[in-house]
């Protein structure tokens, strides 16, 4: 570490008043922290305060919780610089450095033997995921609720599969079950399931029994509720004795029964608090119930909080993630601790036109329409973010884009443009004609294509390959449907249901192609020497057997089908972390890839970069953006409906302190038989239509909060004579509602017309 270069960095960005006034705030306290505020630079200056006034606080005495282990390495890399930046100081007699230094920041008040001690102590700092933090409170406490602390975290995907199959089949002389398909069937159990685990919820007989609220007019929907969850209540019972019996937990476990024993226990809450001092915690807003509950508890026991979110970032309502809970946490805060809510607001990653264009965009209130119904879409209290005033050199670096168009001097004025061309089109007019302003070449790692959905991350890179643009892939929702994982399927349907039929499947796998692709033409001897080898073997093995006999790495390879070869590699991944692999037969790993494939389960593609040296476009999820930051920023199919038929839930439950609602989706159920519409879900599903549309709005914010200097938006154009049109909308529809379509008129074709 450059000890000269370290206080250089600190004379170059002192802290502003915003966050020297948050300094200044007593424990505990709620920090909403916009988009590319610096919060992870505040974090660690906090901590160095806390240092300085509480002079028997150790490094020890603090937790750090962040969102992903990225983060974790991020904020422990920077306290680990900060630590023995401090202790460099006095160490290496620099204290003449302190000219350099900003005179708002904070400079450790501590010997320098502490301070050597605080450096030497810097690999056991305690700086987690959540899931992490609670796996070291359930080894050392879980004892005290039955968990052993040798416990292991697999998943028990397979096994859950399994357990919901067989539950079925006893219900299989059920009248009102039997008006579905058992995929179907299994479909809905499994959604319900992963709801509940992920918001860290269960639905328990003493609920059903106490709080089950239901249209009893209904009789059909009656019966099959009744029904459904005798046998959602069977599947549950039968996982948790399997987990039980094998010492397993899964990583939503970690988080739920942490949860419980601190909340449940108060040796172990006091343990806790007494333990750890401040527990700082990072993306609060996507929290969920379980996490919240502990959370609280620790407040209640005096440990010092400071959480750190901002609800228009919350996005992974699909993980569970319950932004009720922290608006919750921060109206506890702010009224039963008297502490005020926070904004940070100054943004340090975009330039200042791309940050107007923000505040723009997300201060406008929006109408959508589904079904008929209208929606009013906003921000509520939205919060402009800020161009930090902070110094001349500063200002002029961040001002304004560092584009411009090639032959020209003056650099481009706007930083929004809507266009309709194709996205290779796009990106080779950004590469042919336009540069930095110092007249260097703009990178293709420059750009970042940002996609709302998985199998658009896939739409876009194939455009790119075929147009010889170099691609980045990160993600992509169609693991299960790729390929890879149906000849997988399949093979492994053969070996479970040896056939004619099933042999002929064989010959439509690329397991066959590769093999073809050798000069091997003798699928009879393989397929019989692979059922030979998968008497005695586990699945992990056999999967390894199929690769070295098959030839298929070196096929996907020399076709340049990586994406399917990182997916095998991932699947062989997935089955060696299942927990007792030799009870995982090659009939139930068929049917576990089968029921996947059946239900359309969404689950990423395995990340994977073609050639790691590469100048390359980046081409990502939404979601898979967070946390990062990209110069230049295309949001494709803004034209696409945000909300359709496909987008409606199956299923919909409610459960409060006082009630519990099931509502179940007949048409998408496709139930017919003269069965009229499920009432409960009518009445439930409003609601949850318009939460679509309020995480789509915060999608896209996230999106858009990525650019540093250009956002690119890309429609398709193609929905003008959709019968639907008057009765859909899109994130484009909303753009056009800013100030009576005058803003969409103002940015279109920008990029096309040469007028940025």
């Amino acid at each position: 570490m450059n000890i000269m270069h370290y206080a250089e960095k600190f004379s170059k960005s002192p802290l502003t008043e915003t966050q020297q006034n948050i300094l200044k705030v007593n424990f505990p306290f709620y920090l909403k922290a916009g988009a590319g505020t610096g919060k992870t630079e505040l974090l660690v200056e906090l901590i160095i305060k806390c240092l300085n006034e509480n002079p028997k606080a150790s490094i020890s005495n603090f937790v750090v919780i962040t969102f992903t282990n990225k983060a974790t390495s991020e904020v422990k890399r920077r306290l680990v610089e900060r630590l023995y930046f401090d202790y460099s100081l006095n160490h290496k007699k620099l204290s003449s450095l302190s000219s350099l230094l900003a005179d708002n920041r904070n400079i450790m008040n501590r010997q320098e033997d502490e301070k050597r001690k605080f450096v030497d102590l810097t690999s056991m700092l305690n700086v987690y995921t959540i899931h992490g933090f609670c796996e070291i409170i359930l080894r050392q406490y879980g004892y005290l609720i039955g968990i052993s602390p040798k416990f292991e975290i697999k998943s028990v995907t397979w096994k859950l599969n399994e357990i919901i199959r067989k539950a079925i089949d006893n219900y299989a002389e059920n009248e009102f079950l039997n008006v579905l398909p058992s995929y179907r069937l299994h479909q809905l159990v499994r959604t319900l399931y992963e709801e509940c685990d992920n918001k860290g919820d269960e639905i328990t007989e003493k609920d059903i029994k106490n709080k089950f609220r239901k249209n009893q007019e209904q009789y059909f929907w009656s019966n099959f509720k009744d029904s459904f969850l005798d046998l959602f209540l069977e599947v549950g019972r039968e996982i948790e004795n399997f987990k039980k019996e094998n010492n397993i937990l899964t990583p939503n476990d970690l988080i739920k029964y942490a949860s419980k024993l601190v909340k449940g226990n108060d040796f172990v809450a006091t343990k806790l608090a007494s333990k750890y001092k401040y527990l700082f915690i990072d993306e609060f807003q996507d929290t969920n119930r379980s996490q919240f509950e502990l959370v609280n508890t620790l407040l209640e026991k005096g440990v010092n909080i400071f959480l750190v979110g901002d609800e228009k970032q919350s996005i992974y309502s699909f993980r569970g993630a319950d932004i009720q809970s922290s608006i919750e946490m921060g109206n506890i805060i702010a009224n039963k601790c008297n502490s005020p809510l926070i904004e940070m607001t100054d943004n340090f990653r975009s330039n200042k036109n791309v940050i107007e264009v923000i505040n723009k965009i997300f201060s406008q209130s929006y109408s959508a329409t589904y079904k008929g119904k209208l929606y009013q879409i906003k921000f509520d209290n939205y919060q402009p973010l800020i161009f930090p005033q902070i110094n001349k050199s500063y200002v002029d670096q961040r001002s304004f884009p560092q584009y411009k168009w090639k032959g020209k001097t003056s650099k481009i004025e706007n930083t929004l443009t809507i266009e309709e061309m194709d996205i290779s089109t796009i990106i080779k007019k950004i590469k042919n004609e336009m540069c930095y302003s110092d007249n260097s070449d703009i990178k293709y790692s420059d750009i970042a294509v940002l996609c709302r959905k998985n199998r658009q991350v896939e739409k876009i890179a194939d455009e790119l390959k075929k147009n010889k643009i170099p691609v980045k892939i990160y993600g992509g929702g169609g693991f299960f449907q790729s390929n890879a994982i149906i000849s997988t399927c399949k093979l492994f349907e053969y070996i479970s249901y040896p056939s004619e039929i099933t042999k002929h499947e064989v010959k439509n796998t690329d397991y066959y192609f590769a093999m073809l692709s050798t000069g091997r033409n003798d699928l009879e001897k393989f397929l019989n020497e692979l059922s030979l080898y998968a008497r005695s073997n586990i699945v992990a093995d056999i999967l390894n057997f199929v690769f070295e006999n098959t030839n298929i790495e070196e096929y996907y390879i020399s076709t340049s089908q990586h994406q399917e070869l990182y997916n095998l590699y991932k699947l062989r991944e997935i089955v060696r972390n299942i927990h007792n692999q030799e009870f995982l037969h090659p009939l139930s790993f068929f049917e576990y890839l089968n029921n996947m494939i059946l239900t359309g389960q969404k689950e990423e593609n395995a990340d994977f970069i073609e050639d790691k040296q590469q100048d390359s476009i980046q081409v990502m999820t939404i979601h898979k953006s967070k946390g990062l930051a990209f110069n230049i920023v295309i949001i494709p199919f803004i034209d696409e409906p945000i909300v359709i038929s496909d987008t409606e839930p199956l299923i919909t439950y409610r459960k409060t302190e006082k009630e519990m609602m099931i509502g179940f989706n007949k048409h998408k159920l496709k139930i017919y038989n003269n069965i009229e519409d499920d009432l409960d879900f009518s009445s439930m599903v409003t609601d949850e239509i318009k939460k679509q549309f309020e995480e789509e709005l915060r999608v896209y914010y996230v999106a858009i909060t990525r650019a540093r200097e250009l956002i690119i938006l890309k429609t398709n154009n193609r929905r003008e004579n959709n019968i639907y049109r008057n009765t859909i909308t899109s994130f484009l529809d909303w753009i056009k509602q800013i100030d009576n379509f005058n803003f969409y008129n103002k940015h279109f074709k920008l990029l096309e017309k040469g007028k940025l």
